[in-house]
């Protein structure tokens, strides 16, 4: 065979090759069924998978993407926003201005915890209400009875003799809506009445009464007695804290912070925190002030409350500050890095003069510590554990050794607090203190005694308390003949403590 003839023979042979496998499905699938047609033997029908093009596929995905994409941006928005929320919190919240407000914010919910838990204690009296009562002493010493057994200091010995002797009568009475208030004391030694004193203040005006010395009344020196005692109520209170905060966040500046991180010891633990100090000299601690407070003034309920509170309020004027004073003050507070939450809080001054720092410190964790600071040294601690109605204490000096324990309960009817001091290697100072009410009726002790390391009592003192509280009052005193207190009254005074005194001296 020729060449020509196996090229024409090769290409024949080309023609009758199985077609590619990238043909038209469906052309495959009709000449199938043609075939199938023709012949006649039956075989079993099997379905054939339809395999999807790369443009339907391509559509298919497209038709996903769309459907997931609004997910996708809405979780990815979601994620941002989280992000500057934290940041913004972050940069917010770590603002030194924003830190003090909190601070004081934080500080005041103490406050205001505090006082709620001790209003549950209160009685409902009210402010109009008359107590009655009498108090007696008792006190010994092994000391003084050897000294007695050997004939030394009799004097003192009758003294302490006689104070045992004696019942001391009270009687108070006070009545706000009138102000007046009335106090009358008689000390009775052996059944005698030693002297009379009563002392009563109405609108301000003060009244003495001691038979010794005069008859009738004797005027004293003006004292707004109830707006010097009276104090605010919550609501007021925290109405002025609000008015000094916004005035605080106002004049202050970042120049008037430094910051830091520092360590502190957190319920005995490590914890690096962030230290936020409000540092003033005198002029500019000066300058601070008189803005809140004229900004006390300028608020009409503030103004308003304070002058109730001290009538000297509406007289205050800027100082002058000598331009060598270089006094120093420092609120700092100590905050976790983060959150910027309050944990520690400290107050320091540092005299002008002589160059000393001294000031307290509040840490608020399980156990409560206040610590006392003299030249950025703690020389001092007290240690608090529970809440007021259980509570341990712990004193403890600059190098963290124990000078006393403490512990105590407050409760409605029955309240008590024991107390025990090192005053040295040699002494031990005992304290306890009881309270217990029945009905209108309170009694109360108080126990006083050191102690030789050898359990010899040197002293001990024991006071008892009796006393009743009833609602309302009834006073009447008539001050018409009242005069003023004169040069001869006060010799005259003098003299009649000289005599109560010598009435202790001798045996009665």
């Amino acid at each position: 065979m020729t060449e020509e003839n196996k090229k024409v023979e090769n290409q024949e042979e080309m023609l009758h090759l199985e077609p590619s496998q990238e043909v038209d499905f469906q052309a495959v699938e009709s000449k199938t069924e043609e075939v199938n047609t023709e012949s006649k033997v039956e075989e079993p029908k099997t379905e054939e998978v339809v395999k999807p093009t790369v443009e339907e596929k391509k559509k298919e995905e497209e038709k996903k993407l769309h459907k997931t994409s609004p997910k996708i941006f809405v979780l990815l928005a979601a994620i941002i926003l989280i992000v500057i929320s934290f940041i913004g919190y972050y940069a917010f919240a770590s603002n030194p201005k924003r830190i003090l407000i909190s601070s004081i914010d934080s500080l005041n919910k103490k406050m205001n915890s505090l006082n709620t838990e001790l209003s549950q204690f209160q009685t409902n009296i009210g402010d109009n209400f008359t107590m009655n009562g009498t108090m007696t002493m008792k006190i010994n010493s092994d000391v003084l009875d050897a000294y007695e057994t050997m004939g030394l200091y009799p004097e003192l010995t009758q003294m302490l003799t006689n104070l045992e002797n004696t019942e001391f009568n009270y009687e108070y009475q006070q009545n706000k809506d009138d102000k007046t208030l009335y106090f009358n004391f008689i000390p009775t030694l052996n059944g005698q009445e030693l002297t009379n004193i009563t002392y009563y203040n109405e609108n301000s005006n003060q009244y003495l009464l001691i038979k010794e010395i005069a008859e009738e009344y004797l005027k004293l020196e003006n004292f707004d007695i109830f707006d010097s005692v009276q104090q605010a109520n919550i609501d007021d209170y925290n109405y002025i804290v609000d008015v000094v905060k916004d005035s605080l966040y106002q004049h202050v500046t970042k120049d008037d912070f430094e910051e830091s991180n520092v360590k502190i010891k957190v319920d005995g633990k490590d914890k690096e925190v962030k230290k936020v100090a409000l540092v003033l000299n005198a002029e500019r601690a000066n300058e601070l002030l008189d803005q809140v407070i004229n900004d006390l003034k300028k608020d009409k309920e503030a103004n308003k409350i304070m002058n109730r509170i001290s009538p000297e309020f509406k007289n205050y004027q800027k100082q002058e500050i000598d331009g060598t004073d270089d006094s120093e003050l420092n609120f700092i507070t100590y905050v976790t890095k983060f959150s910027h939450e309050p944990l520690k809080y400290a107050l320091t001054i540092t005299d002008s003069y002589t160059k000393k720092e001294s000031g307290l410190a509040y840490t608020d964790g399980e156990i409560k510590e206040f610590e006392v600071i003299e030249n950025e040294k703690v020389i001092g601690t007290m240690e608090i554990k529970g809440d007021i109605e259980n509570f341990e204490i712990t004193l403890k000096d600059e190098n963290g050794k124990s000078l006393g324990t403490g512990k105590g309960s407050y409760k409605e009817s029955k309240s008590n607090f024991d107390l025990s001091l090192n005053m040295d290697q040699n002494m031990i100072l005992a304290c306890h203190i009881n309270a217990q009410k029945e009905g209108d009726q309170t009694n109360t002790t108080f126990q006083c005694e050191i102690i030789s390391n050898d359990n010899q009592t040197l002293l001990s003192l024991e006071l008892a308390d009796t006393n009743t509280l009833k609602e309302g009052t009834d006073v009447t005193v008539n001050i018409e003949n009242s005069r003023e207190f004169t040069e001869e009254d006060s010799q005259k005074l003098s003299i009649w403590l000289q005599q109560l005194l010598a009435n202790y001296l001798v045996t009665q």
